[in-house]
């Protein structure tokens, strides 16, 4: 699955869930709507960091878990830290 296709996904699914809780709480259907939008976009973002951490963690030879777990623990921090690692992958 690729970053795109991950941060599609959580999008819609941010954006489904986030109307019917809208909804379920007595919100009218333009509030729902409004709120479901800004709650997709908050989690589209997250996610999209998230999964570029992964590959990019990937890229240089190390595990991808590596830059989530950096990334989703650390913060900010946890990008420069996976900016300054130094390449394990071979042939670079």
């Amino acid at each position: 699955m690729t970053s795109r296709q991950r941060t599609l996904a959580g999008v819609v699914l941010g954006f489904i869930i986030a109307f019917v809780v809208s909804l379920l709480t007595g919100q009218n259907f333009i509030q729902a709507i409004y709120g479901a939008i800004f709650i997709a976009m908050i989690v589209g973002v997250f996610i999209a960091v998230l999964s570029w951490a992964m590959e990019y963690a990937e890229r240089k030879g190390y595990t991808g878990w590596l830059g989530f777990l950096l990334v989703l623990i650390l913060n900010i921090l946890g990008v420069f830290i996976l900016l300054v690692l130094p390449d394990r992958a071979n042939g670079r």
